[in-house]
């Protein structure tokens, strides 16, 4: 059976990725003002629509034996049994996320590295079904533990 997980959204994140619409907004309309139709277009599909498709794409999905992360046009898939080690972080690092409280899943063997933001990271890897329900210790959400978790 399918899990699906929301990321967890920052409220200072998501003020700064929907200001971007805003000044998407004003440009559009002024490239419009002086006959740039093809051109005002372009900059809403970029600054408009682009934030929103990202806004409400990221999620993460447990299917069978993959963690499919989405957000915006970004898809990444990785097999469940790459995975090799997880560690809640605060971090600035790109990932599909909409949140800096991040876990950090390292994976295959090169060590790869995706950044994710599930809304309740422990249920998450809980449902990934890592390490067994004997080591899965429930941690309040709003806990700043920093760590490895499996």
């Amino acid at each position: 059976m399918d899990k699906h997980h929301s990321s967890k959204a920052d409220p200072f994140f998501m003020l700064i990725l929907m200001s971007i619409p805003v000044f998407g907004f004003a440009a559009s309309a002024m490239f419009l003002l002086v006959g740039q139709g093809l051109l005002a277009f372009l900059i809403f599909l970029i600054m408009v629509v682009w934030p929103a498709w990202v806004t409400l794409s990221t999620n993460y999905s447990i299917t069978g034996e993959y963690l499919v992360a989405r957000c915006g046009p970004l898809r990444y898939r990785i097999a469940i049994e790459d995975i090799k080690n997880i560690e809640a972080m605060r971090t600035l690092r790109p990932g599909p996320a909409l949140s800096w409280d991040k876990l950090k899943i390292t994976y295959g063997e090169s060590n790869k590295m995706l950044f994710i933001s599930p809304a309740d990271k422990y249920t998450f890897i809980y449902d990934l079904g890592i390490g067994g329900e004997e080591n899965y210790t429930k941690i309040a959400p709003d806990d700043d533990y920093q760590g490895p978790i499996y």
